[in-house]
């Protein structure tokens, strides 16, 4: 809920903000998705809880490549996909 909130807070006030960093913020899902990939997302999420549908790029983490380095290389981050 703080993500949200975040959100909120952001678009209320980015003329006076120059960035920010939300972790896990509740956000809309894009108008560009088609109702059909929705419920078959919901489907899968049921049936097969642990099965990943999308691969992250760590290159999205960070623009310093040594950055993305020690991210790639952390044995505590995530590398399936979610």
């Amino acid at each position: 809920m703080g993500g949200l909130i975040g959100s909120a807070y952001l678009l209320k006030h980015q003329d006076e903000l120059a960035g920010a960093v939300l972790s896990a913020p509740s956000i809309k899902v894009p108008d560009n998705i088609s109702p059909g990939t929705i419920f078959i997302g919901k489907m899968l999420s049921i049936i097969m809880p642990k099965a990943g549908l999308i691969k992250l790029d760590p290159d999205g983490v960070s623009r310093d490549p040594a950055v993305v380095e020690a991210y790639v290389n952390d044995p505590l981050v995530y590398t399936g996909k979610p």
